[in-house]
């Protein structure tokens, strides 16, 4: 009887008759019945099927008992299950890897999730949950471009007065002017300005000043004028400053805190109500921006 295909045979099991052996030692009939079982087990083995051998490609099992040459054999070492291979120009659809290293990769993705903790994770020793940086100056001021950053964005309670490096900001504005004319009876823009002090970007001219950055800023306007029973209204153009008089000589001060935008003009407007040509002999305008 013979071993395959539960092992392979050996002379035990196929013995080799000598020219001097009997018929029946080794038994002629029982080693054809051997020899019967075992072609009999290789073919079953095998599988049906006319397919040859051919070059470069591995014979399978193409249905039940039946095989075929037709697998080609990929370039290079065929990948097993459990070895250590280097891989190279494969694509991998819906995979699951697990524990990877991943050395000089560029990722494109739409989603970065985290593994232990949902929505949090380190990106290059920066601890990132839902969005949100969670170590302190991790964010330098360079790396934010203008507008990046809006109030709505900044939650209550966050920035302190304490914070706030004060070289960041347009600060200060002083303006100075002297002997401007009132018409009687109308309005004049005071156009006699001169800057004296400028610590931020705001752009001047002799009549107005331009808002430079977004932000809530300090205005302020006083002004000393002679004349003889005029009344005064002072308006400060494109601000709530506003304040009027009534006396032959005196002094206006007014001023407001107000949210401008970037690009807004300012300027002063002084209107005589009287029937005489009035002056305002010095004012002075100012603009401190606080946040």
């Amino acid at each position: 009887m013979v071993n395959f295909p539960a092992s392979l045979d050996n002379g035990t099991s196929l013995p080799y008759p000598s020219a001097l052996s009997k018929r029946n030692s080794p038994s002629l009939a029982g080693l054809s019945d051997s020899q019967n079982d075992g072609i009999i087990a290789v073919e079953t083995k095998l599988g049906t099927g006319a397919s040859t051998p051919t070059a470069s490609n591995f014979l399978v099992g193409t249905g039940v008992g039946i095989s075929a040459w037709t697998k080609a054999v990929p370039a290079g070492a065929v990948v097993g299950t459990t070895d250590s291979q280097t891989l190279t120009n494969k694509t991998l659809t819906s995979p699951t890897i697990n524990s990877p290293i991943i050395t000089n990769a560029t990722l494109t993705t739409d989603l970065i999730s985290g593994f232990t903790t949902a929505n949090s994770g380190t990106i290059f020793g920066v601890p990132i949950t839902t969005g949100v940086i969670q170590t302190a100056n991790t964010v330098s001021g360079a790396a934010l471009t203008s507008a990046s950053v809006t109030t709505t964005q900044i939650a209550s309670g966050t920035i302190v007065p304490g914070n706030l490096n004060t070289s960041t900001f347009n600060r200060f504005l002083l303006l100075t002017g002297t002997s401007q004319s009132l018409a009687a009876s109308s309005g004049t823009t005071l156009s006699n300005f001169t800057t004296t002090t400028n610590t931020g970007s705001f752009t001047t001219t002799s009549s107005s000043f331009t808002i430079p950055a977004t932000g809530v800023y300090s205005l302020w306007f006083a002004g000393l004028f002679d004349g003889t029973n005029f009344r005064c209204d002072c308006n400060i153009v494109n601000t709530k400053m506003a304040q009027s008089f009534n006396q032959t000589f005196g002094k206006i001060n007014t001023s407001s805190v107000e949210t401008l935008t970037a690009g807004t003009v300012i300027s002063v407007s002084i209107t005589n109500n009287s029937a005489s040509i009035a002056t305002i002999s010095s004012y002075y305008f100012g603009a401190y921006r606080l946040i």
